[in-house]
Order: C-alpha cells, then structure tokens, then sequence
C-alpha cells in the first residue's frame, strides 16, 4: 500500500507508516494492523526537502519528491515569508485565489512549474493508494474540485486553512462519496481532518 504525503514542511509526520509498528502510532480506522506502507514525501521547498533527505535517505520504503502541486499545470510564483527558514509556509501565487488571508509580509521566492493532483498519482502506478494528505497552504479547494478522481485514495487526511476552506472540502469528498471520520489537533492554529472511502473494501 502506497500513501502520498503533500506538503512535508519538516515534519513529514506521515514517514512513520513504513515502521512495520505503524498501528502503535497512527489511528488509521479500518487499516488492518499488518498493513506495509510505501510513501511519497512531497514539498516544493528546499530547505525542507534537505531536511528530509538528511532524516530518511536510508529508508527504502520511502521516496522523497521535489514537486510543486496545484489544481492545474503551470507556471507559478512561490510566496513565503522566510525563503531560508525550513517550514517555509511557501504558497503558489499562481493559484490566484487564497482560503485564508494572504499575508503581508510573504514575499515572492521562486517560479516552478507545477504539477496537477492527477499526475502526481500518476507515480503510484498499478500499486493501490492507501492515503492522501494534503497540507497544501490554501490550496486544497482547487487542488480537489480539479482532479478527475480516477484514481481514489482509501483515506485523505486535510489540513483546511479556513472555515469556507472546511466546508468546501467536505462538500467536495461528500460528493465523491467519502465520510467524515475524525478531526484531529496537531498542536498549532490547524487541524487535520481524515476522510475514508465509504463502503471501501481494504
């Protein structure tokens, strides 16, 4: 089983699902304990990705991918506040709509080009997708109204970054016919929600 972490910053929360102990750590409901995780690590930032190339390059089971993630392909602006700092915070100006407010003091960093959500899962091939987190800074409305949902995570974990973000959201995985399963606190300003598949089979 495959997951997708977007958005790593430093933390890469998720890298602890390739441990074959994962379940003592990770409250996955309906995820059989004897599960065995692969994972994508993705994030834009530099200083993040050194990070977890420094934490997890002797780790087989986990591949680390410098890639920029949108709703479409194109051309974007990075904006952070600290372009050196490692949780940059960094949003893409090109998404040209924000669900939180913009904030005065980011500054543009770098271009890239980016990729859509379809191309990214692209990656997993034939192996099923287990998990989608997206911690995306704003842009997880449009990355998920435009992907064609071909391909169907089991679990998506989301990190909104306002309450018509959170509404959106859940109008969005309702209609692809997911179901709310649990909010949960990681100790700053957000809160990661988790979705499951309804009537999905593991």
């Amino acid at each position: 089983m495959i997951f997708f972490q977007v958005g790593c910053g430093d933390s890469a929360n998720y890298a602890g699902l390739v441990k074959d102990d994962w379940h003592d750590y990770f409250d996955l409901p309906g995820v059989p304990e004897d599960t065995k995780w692969h994972g994508v690590l993705v994030d834009l930032q530099p200083a993040a990705l050194l990070e977890m190339l420094r934490q997890f390059a002797g780790e087989p089971k986990l591949s680390i991918m410098n890639a920029a993630i949108a709703g479409k392909s194109y051309f974007s602006t990075v904006q952070t506040r600290n372009p050196v700092a490692v949780d940059l915070e960094a949003r893409l100006s090109a998404a040209e709509t924000y669900n939180d407010k913009v904030r005065p003091d980011f500054e543009e960093c770098l271009t890239v080009r980016t990729i859509d959500l379809e191309t990214l899962l692209d990656y997993a091939g034939a192996m099923p997708i287990g998990l989608l987190a997206l911690d995306v800074q704003g842009s997880e409305v449009e990355m998920l109204s435009n992907y064609s949902w071909n391909c169907r995570p089991s679990l998506i974990d989301v990190e909104p970054h306002s309450d018509d973000a959170l509404r959106c959201v859940s109008d969005i995985l309702r209609a692809q016919g997911y179901r709310f399963i649990r909010r949960r606190p990681d100790g700053r300003r957000r809160v990661n929600y988790l979705w499951r598949e309804k009537e999905k089979i593991w």
